[in-house]
């Protein structure tokens, strides 16, 4: 659950997209995640559908990623070695049994990460974990269309609606930086020409 916890953060993918992720998605050399799909699950099936938008998006993750989905890998062939299955090649990164042929349904991420938050005594949905990606990238001034892009919305002007309040604050930030920056100096600050 760490590894896709983690993905949560670093991609802002959504749950569905994240147990949707297959091995063949996965580029460790480039680290780059390739998001083509998405999980749904009902009582009686799981269903592999396109992402919300229908768009397929390639994201760049780090190196320590790269490593964390290395380890899993490996961690992965040896579980599968040991229930003498073969790891499909094109298996999913998280799934329910060994060989990776059944993703991990969405349900199951949603109850694990309910209990481990009850256990944690705190309120958190696993969705909120998006919304603190999406929201962190937002406060550290990267570019909405970058952002938008990199979560999978429709559409910059679909982010700026929903997280336009962390825009806004930053908007603040802006405003008090050229204030500090245009404001009369005193007489001792001024360095002579």
């Amino acid at each position: 659950m760490v590894e896709l916890v983690w993905l949560a953060m670093i991609t802002g993918a959504r749950r569905g997209e994240l147990c949707g992720i297959r091995w063949s998605d996965v580029d460790l050399d480039n680290g780059q995640i390739k998001i083509a799909r998405s999980i749904a699950d009902t009582p009686e099936e799981i269903i592999v559908k396109a992402t919300k938008t229908g768009k397929v998006r390639r994201l760049a993750v780090d190196a320590t990623t790269v490593a964390m989905l290395t380890a899993r890998r490996a961690a992965q062939e040896g579980k599968a070695a040991a229930c003498k299955v073969e790891l499909d090649p094109a298996g999913y990164v998280f799934a329910e049994m060994p060989g990776g042929r059944h993703p991990l349904r969405p349900a199951l991420v949603s109850k694990r990460w309910a209990n481990a938050a009850r256990a944690a005594k705190v309120q958190c949905r696993f969705h909120d974990l998006r919304h603190l990606a999406i929201t962190e990238l937002l406060d550290a001034g990267f570019e909405i269309g970058s952002v938008s892009g990199r979560v999978g919305h429709a559409s910059k002007v679909m982010t700026m609606d929903r997280y336009g309040h962390s825009r806004r604050a930053r908007d603040l930030d802006a405003s008090e930086f050229l204030a500090a920056l245009l404001a009369p100096k005193p007489a001792a600050e001024i360095t002579p020409v």
